[in-house]
């Protein structure tokens, strides 16, 4: 029972990031702001977002049941595949859903006098920077590279979307923190 809701989400998972891989480059493509980059681009956020879930989901069930939810796996100890397959996915899906948040977050307030200080991005930003930590330290403690390397981006990435907090408005050029920004941003 356990594996088979395992292997539903595995399917739909990569279903959902395979679809969110093809509508990004559709919603680049597109003119901005067009009716086929708003439409792609809604697509994107909702497979992305899926893709996310499902992510979060597996790795709660690979942290319940790490050999029920990989049995394929007989060369790794438990300890790997929970702190791999568990928290690191767990990280990796809340990163997902916090960027996505995040994102729709800044295209629907672009309108003057908007509020992106909204309390469930915020929340989602410090999930991120707890999942991240939750990350590094299940990966210094079994000594796991690949953890504590990845968990870099979760502390990274929530000072990005700061910067985007602190905005009366962005720009339409505004991309990242990290590169080269138009006065008005």
């Amino acid at each position: 029972m356990l594996l088979d809701l395992f292997h539903l989400l595995v399917a739909t998972h990569i279903i959902a990031g395979a679809t969110g891989l093809i509508t990004v480059w559709l919603a680049i493509a597109s003119r901005k702001g067009g009716l086929f980059h708003r439409q792609w681009g809604d697509v994107f956020c909702k497979a992305i977002f899926v893709a996310g879930g499902c992510a979060v989901a597996m790795a709660v069930l690979s942290l319940i049941d790490p050999h029920g939810t990989h049995p394929h796996v007989t060369d790794m100890s438990t300890a790997l595949i929970r702190d791999l397959f568990g928290w690191m996915m767990l990280y990796l899906g809340v990163l997902t859903l916090g960027q996505v948040l995040h994102g729709l977050d800044v295209v629907q307030t672009r309108r003057p006098g908007a509020d992106r200080r909204r309390a469930v991005n915020a929340a989602m930003q410090l999930l991120t920077v707890a999942t991240a930590a939750n990350c590094a330290i299940q990966g210094a403690l079994i000594g796991q590279p690949l953890m504590m390397g990845i968990a870099v981006i979760g502390f990274l990435s929530p000072i990005t979307n700061a910067f985007f907090f602190r905005l009366a408005r962005p720009s339409r050029m505004c991309a990242c923190a990290w590169c080269a920004m138009p006065a008005s941003c």
